[in-house]
């Protein structure tokens, strides 16, 4: 919510698309999502190849977003008080902790190595649409 502090001269519509266009909300969206999933159908239930697969996918997302954070943005802005606890708990807490369940709860063996380039089509399409985006507007998310 801290993105969208100062921004109240704009629609609902446009706040909420400015705040879920970033690739870290939508990752972590989407591991919150898994998480919660979790807690009502444990790990331990998930017998497909399509459920591992989707679950494997968020995992591959959520390295990228705490990877890109700590070799590119963590020193380009020095973060204070809420924002900075939210900062690290997006970019670090919540990676690790869905990378570990991830490691260690997912059954292993119901993954084929043909899937991976499927789980990047998301990241890469994502970074066409930012930088086309960022080019219009003049604002990189």
């Amino acid at each position: 919510w801290t993105l969208m502090y100062g921004r109240l001269g704009h629609s609902t519509g446009h706040i909420l698309a400015r705040f879920f266009g970033y690739f870290t909300i939508l990752s972590n969206t989407l591991a919150a999502i898994a998480f919660s999933l979790w807690f009502v159908w444990p790990v331990r239930s998930i017998d497909t190849a399509a459920l591992a697969t989707v679950c494997t996918a968020i995992c591959v997302y959520i390295i990228i977003v705490a990877v890109i954070y700590h070799a590119v943005l963590r020193k380009t802005v020095l973060l204070q008080g809420l924002d900075r606890l939210v900062n690290v708990m997006l970019h670090s807490w919540l990676p690790a902790a869905y990378i570990l369940c991830w490691q260690f709860l997912l059954p292993k063996g119901l993954l084929s190595a043909s899937v991976i380039p499927y789980m990047l089509i998301f990241p890469v399409l994502y970074l066409l649409y930012a930088l086309l985006f960022g080019h219009i507007t003049e604002h990189y998310p």
